[in-house]
């Protein structure tokens, strides 16, 4: 458990959305020229503006055509992908020289944020990493952080999904896992056992 101060939080500025021209029909998920972003039309105004989660056109209407279909995925995966480094988080206690990075994310993070710092005060070379956006897959960021370290333990609640990604993007021979799924947190003891584990 923790405290926070929400009173010492600093918020973000809003981002400013460039809105749809009106002198011409509103396409909710149509984009123009090289963007791969529509223009926003707030909701509540005067022009109707239609949402849905189902396969659409650039009409916001339900559609089964593949080329559209196709055309749209393919905007959304390049939207995600062109600028996935914008929107990666994560945290990080780096260790220069460190032979060890922790990779770890989510509830298990704040477990191996434990273990990591008690190693670290007994005189082990680790670092960590904390990713708080899993997909896509922060790949340039993982590589940045994996440079230099002679293996790399990816502690995870789960049956190993994440490892895997670590493993294709960075190579299988420096990897390690440590995980389970039974609905018991892992400790920081227990990850100290693992990463001290050659």
């Amino acid at each position: 458990r923790e405290t926070i101060d929400l009173d010492g939080l600093s918020l973000p500025a809003p981002v400013q959305r460039r809105h749809a021209p009106a002198d011409r029909p509103y396409l909710p998920f149509a984009v123009t020229g090289s963007s791969l972003t529509p223009d926003f039309l707030p909701i509540g105004g005067r022009r109707l503006v239609r949402q849905t989660s189902s396969t659409h056109g650039p009409d916001g209407y339900i559609t089964v055509d593949p080329e559209i279909i196709e055309r749209s995925q393919e905007r959304l995966r390049d939207k995600l992908l062109t600028t996935v480094d914008e929107f990666t988080f994560y945290d990080e206690i780096p260790e220069p020289g460190a032979d060890t990075l922790v990779i770890a994310y989510g509830v298990t993070g704040r477990a191996a944020r434990v273990a990591v710092e008690d190693l670290r005060n007994n005189g082990l070379s680790v670092s960590l990493l904390l990713l708080k956006t899993l997909w896509p897959v922060p790949e340039r960021l993982i590589l940045e952080k994996a440079d230099g370290v002679r293996r790399i333990v990816v502690v995870e609640m789960n049956m190993g999904q994440y490892v895997h990604e670590i493993q294709r993007i960075t190579g299988n021979e420096r990897v390690s896992f440590f995980g389970r799924m039974n609905g018991t947190l892992i400790t920081p003891d227990e990850i100290k056992e693992a990463i001290r584990h050659e």
